[in-house]
């Protein structure tokens, strides 16, 4: 019997994981820890973890810039003006921490 049983894991893209992990992540981190591979299962486990943490940032990322890159496109298809752009990025840099 070949593989595949988990959605070939270690070939698919990074950008995959951005959107969310494959549900056969958390089924191989399972099943390495019920074969009692602990070590691996965390290490799975942690990779889940991380693909979930940089899918939230990228979105607050994407939702502090959002009025910001509304305002580059709308300025070069010609709905907005320059001053826009400017007042778009002054409360980009106002909301700051």
């Amino acid at each position: 019997m070949s593989g595949g049983s988990y959605g070939y894991l270690l070939w698919k893209d990074p950008s995959d994981w951005v959107s969310g992990p494959p549900p056969e992540a958390q089924q191989m981190a399972d099943r390495l820890a019920a074969l009692g591979y602990h070590d691996a299962a965390v290490a799975m486990n942690g990779l889940i973890i991380e693909a979930r943490v940089c899918r939230a940032r990228l979105e607050a990322y994407i939702y502090r810039l959002s009025e910001v890159m509304k305002a580059v496109e709308w300025l070069d298809s010609g709905d907005y003006g320059p001053g826009d752009l400017a007042d778009a990025v002054a409360k980009f840099r106002d909301a700051q921490p």
